[in-house]
């Protein structure tokens, strides 16, 4: 029973960090998804040291950059 807990948590702990510290390849999908609206993408794409400055904002620089394909 230990062992099950031990690895539920292990578990659940690469899920949220997963979800909570998701990479630029990730964020880019899901605000061309629509789970992210474009301000919680830039604020995720900030925290993982991100800079864009395209003029279609952050989904003209996934497309340039090759996070969406």
């Amino acid at each position: 029973m230990k062992n099950f807990l031990i690895l539920t948590g292990v578990i659940f702990g690469f899920v949220g960090i997963w979800w909570f510290y998701p990479t630029k390849d990730d964020i880019c999908q899901r605000l061309y998804d629509g789970r992210y609206t474009e301000e919680q993408a830039t604020a995720k794409w900030k925290l993982r040291g991100g800079r864009y400055g395209s003029g279609s904002g952050l989904i003209g620089t996934c497309r340039y950059k090759g996070y969406l394909k």
